[in-house]
């Protein structure tokens, strides 16, 4: 199972979302090396040149994992993970190798599989994306770079999307759960 880490490539994060644990100068080092040449493959490939930290992540992928098994773990579309990447369907990956991984698709996360209370499965994951973009937002390093407006307006549209998509019928069992 893949496992994320920061786009500075200095923690790790569990299934949740959550920061578990930090990583050692020379993991890091490397990290940031393999995160740079994922980027550096991508642009090559026509597709940006840098990470945009609010809306992608980063996952390193484990022996036994494929493109589509890691767009599942992360509540994304197989066809968004490879259009984020620049990749074909057929490409291997390896372990070890970083893939850039788009934040959860509120679509994926709705219409996934629920729990026995009626929640979707990924909406921890949802909910964690959306809540690290605001954090992004809250410390970005140059706030007058940052269009705040557009950008929570972008993330309410994703829970409008989200609740839209959610069956009629889970709408309510998933509101109580909360």
């Amino acid at each position: 199972m893949s496992y994320r880490i920061d786009s500075d490539g200095s923690s790790r994060y569990n299934a949740a979302g959550n920061r578990t644990t930090a990583v050692s100068n020379q993991q890091q080092q490397l990290f940031i090396e393999q995160i740079n040449q994922a980027i550096r493959e991508r642009a090559n490939a026509g597709g940006p040149n840098k990470l945009d930290a609010l809306r992608e992540k980063t996952v390193v992928v484990e022996r036994g994992d494929n493109l589509w098994t890691i767009a599942k773990e992360n509540n994304v579309s197989l066809d968004d993970l490879l259009a984020t990447n620049r990749i074909a369907d057929n490409e291997a990956i390896v372990p070890n190798e970083i893939l850039i991984v788009p934040q959860s698709s509120p679509e994926v996360v709705a219409n996934g599989p629920a729990n026995r209370n009626g929640v979707p499965e990924g909406e921890t994951s949802f909910i964690s994306d959306l809540y690290e973009r605001c954090n992004q937002l809250a410390y970005a390093n140059d706030p007058s770079q940052v269009d705040y407006d557009a950008e929570t307006t972008a993330m309410q549209r994703e829970v409008e999307t989200y609740l839209d998509n959610l069956p009629a019928s889970d709408r309510q069992a998933a509101a109580k759960a909360r």
